[in-house]
């Protein structure tokens, strides 16, 4: 990988999208300063707030998509923590 395509992937912002059942209802783009942490607590206000919501979709920086759901454990979300870049 050359740079130029490295720093493409580290400059590539996190994307979460909210969902009820198969309809999309809002897409929120987490800046490149903040992490995966931050974008996980994003989605936890997000699905606590709105009980309308499903699940979300955590795409990160590599476009990799994490499907977060309303009833997810802890050990889910440590490992989209863990794997996820």
């Amino acid at each position: 990988m050359n740079t130029e395509s490295a720093r493409q992937v580290t400059n590539r912002p996190r994307k979460i999208t909210l969902f009820n059942g198969q309809e999309t209802l809002s897409e929120l783009v987490i800046p490149v300063q903040q992490s995966n942490r931050d974008a996980m607590r994003v989605i936890e206000t997000e699905l606590g707030r709105t009980p309308v919501l499903t699940h979300a979709v955590f795409r990160d920086r590599n476009g990799t998509e994490w499907m977060v759901r309303r009833d997810i454990g802890i050990l889910q979300k440590l490992r989209i923590l863990l794997l996820s870049k």
